[in-house]
């Protein structure tokens, strides 16, 4: 649906926004949606990828809401309605114990850009996914975990310090 590219496009209208998805559905949906909100198409570049296939990113700030359900979990925390209308790719991590193949790769890509500096990832709200991310996130990068109404772990922010950045 792109609510998160539309999201930050309505308010921040000068940003330049590129959203990726796998699924060229969701990309035609994210148009309309663009469209339905009067938010200017020259500002939101859509890819339609895997991201396990990108090896770089070009941008200031990086924000996500990637898949995060463990596949043994999928019955259980996926109501049938969701499981019958969205695109499984959207929900379900690649085969990782934890979830947290597609953060992994997305804290290897911020790591990697020499522009990118901030990370923003949703995260599935326990904290054995939280500790497993950052036990990868290096020592010249810091983190603030923003916690839901029960306290639980649903976002975490990476940041680069200015120092790795200058060099």
């Amino acid at each position: 649906s792109g609510c998160i590219s539309l999201a930050l496009l309505s308010h921040l209208p000068q940003a330049k926004v590129t959203g990726w998805d796998i699924n060229p559905l969701a990309l035609r949906m994210t148009r309309f949606n663009l469209n339905r909100n009067h938010i200017d198409p020259a500002c939101l570049t859509l890819r339609q990828c895997d991201l396990f296939a990108v090896s770089s990113v070009d941008c200031d700030v990086l924000v996500s809401n990637p898949p995060y359900i463990k596949s043994s979990a999928f019955e259980s925390l996926v109501s049938p309605s969701v499981r019958r209308w969205e695109d499984w790719r959207a929900l379900i991590d690649r085969g990782n114990r934890n979830g947290t193949a597609f953060h992994l790769k997305l804290l290897e890509l911020f790591g990697n850009s020499l522009q990118c500096r901030l990370l923003a990832m949703e995260l599935d709200g326990t904290w054995t996914q939280l500790n497993s991310i950052i036990r990868h996130v290096p020592r010249h990068q810091s983190y603030s975990v923003l916690r839901d109404h029960s306290d639980r772990p649903r976002a975490i922010l990476v940041k680069k310090h200015c120092a790795a950045l200058q060099g």
